[in-house]
């Protein structure tokens, strides 16, 4: 089965004392399998750590992580606005897809080069994957899928969908 990397979440706020980091998922219902074992981080430098989390535990809406006691205070302090990245399969690729396809309403869709090209006014739902309903700018509607050769990243917190060439599979309301 095919796995990629995707961003389960982003670190909300840290207690290096008591070597934890607050975590908020990044939308959907983000297994506890993707916070467990060594947990991967991209600093907001570009870095990336690989800590060994000791215990999990999800009060409320965040995640809450502890670290065994090697690792440093020093860089749990640091780990504040780190993603955190999760190897997850397809099929959990999928599913996570479609209980986030409501928080994907009102994000913004940028393409190559930073290109406005609309906002998301609707998601469809498909067997195989979710479709974007995209307004542009200039009135015309666009339909795009939600696959990974379409879909770059997704910037929860700023409210953007990255793309790149969507040419090959965008339908436009003009076809």
């Amino acid at each position: 089965m095919a796995r990629r990397t995707v961003v389960a979440g982003k670190v909300h706020s840290v207690n290096p004392g008591k070597r934890q980091v607050r975590i908020q998922a990044a939308g959907g219902d983000v297994p506890d399998n993707a916070f467990l074992g060594r947990l991967r981080l991209r600093l907001t430098d570009g870095r990336e750590l690989r800590p060994l989390v000791a215990a999990l535990r999800r009060p409320k809406e965040c995640v809450v992580v502890e670290f065994t006691p090697g690792t440093p205070r020093d860089s749990v302090a640091g780990m504040r606005g780190a993603e955190v990245l999760w190897e997850a399969d397809e099929d959990a690729i999928v599913l996570l897809g479609r209980l986030e396809a409501d928080a994907l309403l009102g994000m913004r869709l940028v393409g190559p080069g930073a290109t406005g090209l609309g906002e998301v006014v609707g998601v469809l739902q498909t067997p195989v994957h979710a479709v974007l309903e995209v307004a542009g700018a200039d009135g015309h509607r666009l339909l795009l899928p939600m696959v990974r050769e379409v879909v770059e990243r997704i910037d929860w917190e700023s409210g953007v969908i990255l793309v790149g060439d969507i040419a090959p599979f965008a339908v436009d309301d003009a076809d």
